[in-house]
């Protein structure tokens, strides 16, 4: 077999291809924020230096990487910056397959994690959550990341909602060998960060994007707060100059402009409850609490549900391939009047399915 027939099939079945790209309406399944004011915007872009954009900017980041370190907490050796948390991911997974580890994922979880891990080859053990509530089950996953695999997960998970017990990750991190890492993608919604825990537990790993409540998912910027060894091995296996001028000088203004996206997550956190309590009051929809910026939701028919929600105008996320989901779907919150018309909409779509079943 030629090297070329390898690549093929190595790369046979691959596809990164989005719901609904296709079609018009109110993209509800990427978990963007949709409430950040358009002068926020207007104020990033005054931080912008067209001329830094001739030049390599400092393959160290030492400026973002002090300034990123001061806002939440740490010191500049413990961060490593990269383009989007799903960067970071890869160059972790990276780390694990030279050090011949494997990874344990709790699910249902973020896809990214399994099909990046695999594309690796890396081995992949699932510990399901917990049926009824969707918690860490603390002691199975010690048990299966045996001698030094790698832990990833989600708080507060996707698609589940749910923040993971602060506690429940410690202990993991204290039990096992290898690196813990938890995902913050969404904490801004719930509160509660690991973030300043990485000094007292060197094997924790805790990745924030600023995608999400920060507004900038066309960005594509993440980093991971760690021990200064993991973040220098991460450096090691990485390229230089990862982080662009235009990225780092955008970064650094929506730093001193936290107060919109304060204003933003408190937004969300009210709309989020609105929906919940008129979601539970719609026959044949069970939403399931949320510390996110997106609702699951559990219907009769989501096939029927989802492709009805399209007709009305609403696009969401299909989430029931994923174990413990069967029959899910995955909702962003929306400003407040977006948020009436889907509810609207899920009453009337609910009810024509549910007669169907009759």
């Amino acid at each position: 077999m030629s090297v070329l027939d390898e690549i093929r099939r190595y790369a046979s079945g691959y596809g990164f291809e989005e719901p609904w790209t296709s079609e018009r309406g109110y993209r509800l399944f990427y978990n963007e924020n949709l409430f950040m004011e358009k002068e926020y915007y207007e104020k990033l872009l005054e931080g912008v230096d067209a001329e830094a954009l001739r030049t390599y900017s400092d393959p160290d980041d030492l400026e973002l990487r002090a300034m990123l370190g001061k806002f939440f907490g740490l010191d500049a050796e413990n961060i490593f910056p990269g383009s989007g948390v799903d960067y970071v991911i890869s160059v972790l997974l990276n780390l694990a397959l030279l050090l011949g580890k494997g990874v344990v994922l709790a699910e249902p979880t973020y896809g990214m994690y399994r099909e990046k891990a695999e594309a690796r080859l890396l081995r992949v053990r699932r510990v399901l959550l917990r049926k009824e509530d969707f918690a860490l089950p603390v002691m199975d996953i010690c048990f299966v990341a045996g001698d030094g695999d790698f832990v990833i997960a989600c708080s507060p998970n996707n698609p589940t909602g749910n923040r993971f017990r602060e506690d429940a990750m410690l202990e993991i991190a204290e039990r096992v060998k290898g690196l813990v890492v938890v995902d913050e993608t969404y904490v801004e919604y719930s509160g509660g960060s690991l973030i300043r825990r990485v000094s007292e537990y060197p094997n924790l790993v805790v990745l924030r994007s600023f995608s999400k409540a920060w507004g900038l998912a066309g960005l594509r910027f993440g980093f991971a707060a760690a021990s200064e060894d993991v973040v220098r091995a991460l450096k090691k296996i990485s390229e230089p100059y990862g982080v662009s001028a235009l990225k780092r000088a955008v970064v650094l203004r929506a730093l001193s402009l936290y107060s919109y996206v304060e204003r933003s997550v408190e937004e969300t956190r009210s709309v989020r409850n609105y929906m919940f309590n008129r979601m539970a009051d719609i026959e044949g929809v069970q939403p399931y609490p949320s510390d996110a910026n997106f609702i699951l939701f559990r219907v009769g028919d989501s096939a029927a549900v989802k492709e009805g929600l399209a007709r009305e105008g609403f696009l969401v996320r299909d989430v029931s391939d994923k174990p413990l989901l069967e029959d899910c779907l995955r909702v962003t919150v929306p400003p407040r009047p977006i948020a009436e018309e889907f509810l609207d909409a899920l009453e009337k779509v609910s009810s024509i399915a549910e007669r169907r079943d009759l």
